[in-house]
């Protein structure tokens, strides 16, 4: 009878106390996915620059464009991304792993952010005109009468 208790308790500690979650065949690892992310939002903010210089520019077309050339570099597929993606997704811990790792290299690069309070919205007060005060306008400021 000891026996069968200390091999349900060891069953139990063994299958309770799993290693480390591996992405699966076919799922990018988490150096290439880190990479390959990088990329990605390397690319979107381009498109965003791109586009506030150029407004005739699409940004959704644009985003598009530059995350396929990203896709090309690393000789990925879009099926084989978002596969990938979507199990990170699934995997929040792994994925706030990738994320932090992203954000660590970010600061590398630009130093480290500033933590921004909360700002109130700005007020506009209307301006207090009397419209039976006399106003000395004078040159560009004066009215013109036609």
């Amino acid at each position: 009878m000891k026996i069968i208790i200390v091999l349900v308790v060891a069953g139990i500690i063994f299958t309770g106390c799993k290693g480390k979650v591996r992405p699966p065949k076919g799922v990018l690892s988490k150096g290439k996915m880190s990479s390959v992310l990088w990329d990605m939002f390397q690319a979107q903010g381009w498109a965003q620059q791109a586009s506030l210089k150029d407004s005739s520019l699409n940004l959704p077309a644009e985003t598009k464009i530059l995350s396929d050339k990203v896709l090309q570099i690393h000789n990925l597929s879009p099926q084989d991304f978002s596969k990938s993606y979507n199990w990170y997704l699934k995997h929040p811990d792994i994925f706030d792993e990738l994320l932090d790792t992203l954000y660590m290299r970010k600061s590398r690069i630009s130093g480290p952010t500033l933590k921004r309070e909360p700002h109130e919205p700005a007020r506009l007060e209307k301006p207090k005109i009397n419209p039976l005060e006399k106003r000395n306008l004078t040159g560009d400021q004066a009215p013109s009468i036609k």
